[in-house]
Formats: structure tokens, C-alpha cells, sequence
């Protein structure tokens, strides 16, 4: 986690302090742990955030196949179709939708998921995340609980109370029904490419870590 936070500094273009920091994805059954918003275009007139899936240092993934073909999937998506998920907030920054769009503003997560996403504010360091269902071409309002987004490490690189539950997780000190691997996988930059890079025991910190890469 403190890896993203590090390689985060200076690259939060504006965003409001209230969504930097490195977020974990509690109880997120797809195969992913962090998230951390820096480094992705902020457009603050219209209150957006295009998260660029496959940019480097802004996301982790198990060291499991699933989280190495996640990784993969979304660096093609990333190069070839212009993957990205655009967060747009309220005027409060309490709520956000999200759309995961390809290509020139695809609604994919629509027609590929038949699904809608959105973020709430619980307080300021926890959000849930809420999955709408589409039924044929209507939307129904009614969201459903997805995960919980709660923030380990703040904007100034301090640790949260979350944290200690993050860790008491990946070691099996806590119980959880979505278990993840202590070793995670994050994109990198190299040169003008993205390589992967298997970061063991990242959530301890740079100084922990070894890496190297594929």
C-alpha cells in the first residue's frame, strides 16, 4: 500500500483531499486489493475522475492466475480499446457514478455486465461500493451492497486504523470470506511500456519489498 502512496506524491492533480490516500477493496470478490486515484486526468468542472485501467501504480492484484489475468486483461484494454472507469461526484463528494467505458465513451459495463457502479460516502474514510442491475433496458434503482472501500493510508502518507485490520486479514489473524494474497501484483512503468512486477509483502512498505519483474 505504501508503495502506490509513494509513487503517488506530487501526482494528485488537484483532487480532493478526501479521495487521495491508497484505498483497500473489502470484500471485493474479484481478485484486486488497492486502489489509489493519483496519477489519473482529473477534470474538476465537471467533478470527474478517469481512472485508467492498466496505467501504472494505481491498482494491486492477487498473486493468484485470476489476479495475473486481471492485470493482463487490463493492460490489452488499456492499449487497445482505451479502458477506463469515470468517477463522477456529487457537488459534496459523497457520491459518485461510475462508468466503465472503452473506445470513444463505450458504455461497457453496461451491455458486457448489464450492471451500473457507484460509490457512497459512509464517512471520511470509508465508502460502499453499489451495483445497480439492468433488466433488459431498464435500470432498476435498487442498488445492491458490492464491497467496501476503505482507506489505509492517507494523503500524507500516515496509516490508518483500517490498516491494522487490512494486515490482520492477509496474515489470517482476522477472518474474512474473500481472502487475499500478502504478495501483490501492480503495473509499473517501463519506458513507454507496463511491465508487471510481483511487489512481495508491498502492504509493508517499500522498505519490505523486493521486486521483480516478468
Amino acid at each position: 500500500a505504501e508503495i502506490l502512496w509513494h509513487n503517488q506524491i506530487g501526482r494528485y492533480q488537484g483532487l480532493p483531499r478526501k479521495i487521495q490516500g491508497v484505498w483497500w477493496m473489502d470484500g471485493n470478490v474479484a481478485p484486486e486489493l488497492f486502489a489509489n486515484l493519483g496519477g489519473n486526468p482529473f477534470h474538476p468542472e465537471r467533478r470527474t475522475v478517469e481512472i485508467i485501467l492498466g496505467s501504472p501504480l494505481n491498482w494491486s492484484y492477487e498473486t493468484k492466475w485470476l489476479g495475473y489475468l486481471e492485470a493482463f486483461l487490463v493492460c490489452v484494454g488499456h492499449n487497445l480499446v482505451n479502458s477506463k472507469i469515470e468517477a463522477q461526484f456529487n457537488e459534496s463528494y459523497t457520491y459518485a457514478k461510475l462508468q466503465l467505458t472503452i473506445c470513444c465513451g463505450c458504455d461497457f459495463g453496461r451491455w458486457a455486465f448489464r450492471q451500473a457502479w457507484a460509490m457512497q460516502e459512509v464517512d471520511e474514510n470509508t465508502w460502499t461500493r453499489l451495483g445497480f442491475n439492468y433488466s433488459c433496458c431498464t435500470l432498476d434503482p435498487t442498488p445492491h451492497y458490492m464491497y467496501t472501500l476503505r482507506k489505509v493510508i492517507d494523503a500524507d502518507g500516515r496509516k490508518l486504523p483500517a490498516f491494522a485490520d487490512l494486515m490482520g486479514q492477509l496474515t489470517g489473524k482476522l477472518p474474512t470470506e474473500n481472502p487475499k494474497t500478502l504478495d501483490q501484483v501492480i503495473l509499473v512503468p517501463n519506458g513507454l511500456d507496463t511491465r508487471l512486477l510481483i511487489a512481495p509483502g508491498m502492504v509493508h512498505g517499500p522498505d519490505a519489498a523486493m521486486s521483480t519483474p516478468l
